[in-house]
């Protein structure tokens, strides 16, 4: 799954989420791509530990909604600003419910598409 424009990546992100669709999402990511994680948490860098943190939330078969608040692009790079829920079951059966204010930077790529540099799903909170 590719993001198409600025504009359609929080929906674009979400869809594959829910879809539990591992490489789609970590087809929108650059390889060398940062996600901060929640504040004081050491960040995840580079593609393969994004691909292992994302698959530790997919374990769980959430659903992903997700608001933007705004995108400001300029040139090959776009600045995201969006708020997000999850549902989730724990492996223990046990529900589980996360929410936060992100904050995201994607870049064009040659082909068109684009992708994230940095993804904060807690930068704006």
């Amino acid at each position: 799954m590719a993001i198409t424009a600025p504009s359609k990546a929080h929906a674009e992100f979400a869809t594959a989420f829910n879809a539990g669709d591992l490489e789609g999402l970590c087809d929108m990511y650059e390889p060398t791509a940062l996600m901060p994680s929640e504040p004081g948490a050491h960040p995840t860098e580079g593609l393969d530990a994004i691909r292992e943190t994302l698959k530790g939330y997919l374990g769980m078969k959430p659903i992903m909604q997700v608001e933007s608040k705004f995108v400001h692009q300029n040139g090959d790079l776009a600045l995201l600003r969006a708020h997000w829920s999850i549902k989730a079951s724990a492996p223990d059966g046990s529900n589980v419910q996360m929410s936060g204010d992100s904050v995201e930077l994607i870049r064009r790529q040659p082909n068109g598409t684009w992708r994230y540099v940095i993804d904060h799903p807690f930068g704006a909170g």
